[in-house]
Formats: C-alpha cells, sequence, structure tokens
C-alpha cells in the first residue's frame, strides 16, 4: 500500500474485512443507518500479526468535514472488537456527519 492508497481506505471496509464475522457485526448494521461515510485522505497504519491487532490513524472526510481519526481493532475471545475515534474540531455538530443533516 502506498501513502496515494489511504484515499481508497473506507472505515466499514476495514471493519468489515477485519472483524465482521456475521452480518450482524457489519458496520452498516452497527452504526445510524444515515451516517456519511467515512474514508480516509491520509493514513498510517500499523498492523501486529502476533496479537492481530491493527490500527489506522489518519485525516478523514465526513462528510465534508475533514478531522482526525482512529481505528482499532482487535480479536476478542470468538469474536472481534473494533473502536473509531474521530477528533471534532471546535464547532463540531453531530448533524454534519448524517445525510441530510444540518450545516
Amino acid at each position: 500500500m502506498a501513502p496515494a492508497d489511504a484515499p481508497g481506505i473506507q472505515i466499514p471496509g476495514i471493519t468489515d474485512a477485519i472483524a465482521a464475522e456475521t452480518d450482524a457485526e457489519k458496520w452498516a448494521n452497527v452504526i445510524p443507518h444515515d451516517l456519511m461515510p467515512l474514508g480516509f485522505l491520509s493514513a498510517a497504519a500499523y498492523l501486529n500479526l502476533t496479537r492481530g491487532r491493527f490500527l489506522v490513524f489518519g485525516a478523514i472526510d465526513a462528510g465534508g468535514l475533514e478531522t482526525d481519526a482512529f481505528v482499532y481493532t482487535e480479536p476478542a475471545g470468538a469474536s472481534w472488537t473494533y473502536a473509531v475515534a474521530l477528533s471534532f474540531p471546535s464547532g463540531f455538530r453531530f448533524g454534519r456527519v448524517v445525510a441530510g443533516g444540518f450545516r
């Protein structure tokens, strides 16, 4: 993967490919249905093969709102756990990251 590939990294693709073992665990089934697509503009990744940990950090575009994001996945017994963290800039409103949200 090259730095130019970062815009192709989509958070749903990461979580579904690595952590979702059933349809119920897929990104689309655990987030609000109208959340804007979250994709990286630039990213750095960490993969620990002995522990099964995968981390991605970088700048994302969330419905026209550029901010920093962190995605973490790790095995948790028979399934996987994952977390997504966003850095909220001053004046952030959740309505900006949902379809049809206020600006």
